[in-house]
């Protein structure tokens, strides 16, 4: 989707204080005739438009809670209006929409440098992005997909092998790539488990979600699989690979000890990964 030009989205929880009542999903059309922006704000009565679903609602906006919507809307916060077109995000340019979510993600809860350009002109801000790595904004596009360049293909049995291989070494690859980003701070604390697993479906049923889904956790499965961990078809292989070489077992003891360590390195990533849903679930 090359989208990179932006409006308001709504607040990340639900607020509901001084009569005013915000729900997640609501998005701010305008503020006082103008765009939804600090700068309109009055410092007596305001009155703003939201678009809840196919509903705009007209509210009044005590002054006070002007700093409600600092907190609720990190974009609003640090100086992004309505329509500005993201270019750049820290050190990365941005060509598409989701060229920003994926920059965002790596400055979750921390200041992130927003360069937009504003009525011909580049400007740059400093805007702390949310726990969840997002700034309150939203494509301005309503097409999310470029509909002229989607094509209907009819594989023939032997095509869709060789296209359905092709898609499970893309998805792989893309998955060993990321692996890097376990070790970091931010990598490590977005591990999940099942809960995690769980959030990969939608709410409402979809086939091709689902087969893809499950397609690309039978793939994540199969290559932790072969990794060489103690315990695991990958660590089998390390040993029979070991008896090729020496033309001998390994001692028993060694075989013993090495399935107790990898037992206990998948029962730590196993209550490390649910630990973090949980706490996900409870705290963010």
């Amino acid at each position: 989707m090359k989208a990179t030009t932006v409006d308001f989205f709504g607040a990340i929880n639900t607020v509901d204080t001084l009569g005013l009542i915000i729900k997640s999903g609501d998005i701010f059309v305008s503020l006082n005739g103008a765009d939804f922006s600090l700068e309109n704000w009055k410092k007596s009565e305001n009155t703003g438009e939201i678009l809840r679903g196919k509903d705009t609602l007209t509210i009044a906006f005590p002054n006070e809670t002007k700093s409600l919507f600092q907190k609720i809307n990190p974009a609003l916060a640090g100086g992004l209006q309505s329509g500005d077109k993201i270019i750049r995000v820290n050190d990365s340019e941005v060509e598409f929409f989701d060229n920003i979510t994926d920059a965002l993600y790596f400055s979750r809860g921390e200041d992130a440098t927003i360069v937009v350009e504003r009525n011909g002109e580049e400007k740059s801000f400093s805007v702390n992005v949310s726990e969840k790595g997002t700034l309150g904004f939203f494509p301005v596009a309503t097409d999310y997909f470029d509909k002229d360049a989607i094509q209907h293909i009819d594989y023939s049995f032997g095509k869709s092998l060789s296209r359905g291989l092709d898609r499970g070494i893309t998805t792989l690859s893309d998955y060993v790539g990321q692996l890097k980003f376990i070790f970091t701070k931010k990598g490590a604390s977005s591990i999940g488990g099942f809960g995690a697993i769980g959030n990969l479906f939608p709410s409402v049923w979809n086939w091709e979600v689902f087969w893809l889904n499950t397609a690309l956790i039978s793939i994540i499965l199969a290559f932790m699989n072969i990794l060489p961990i103690p315990a695991l078809d990958g660590g089998h292989v390390v040993f029979l690979l070991y008896e090729m070489i020496t033309g001998k077992e390994a001692p028993q003891k060694v075989l013993e000890y090495a399935q107790m360590v990898g037992f206990f390195i998948l029962m730590g990533l196993l209550l490390y990964a649910n630990g973090n849903d949980i706490y996900r679930y409870f705290f963010s």
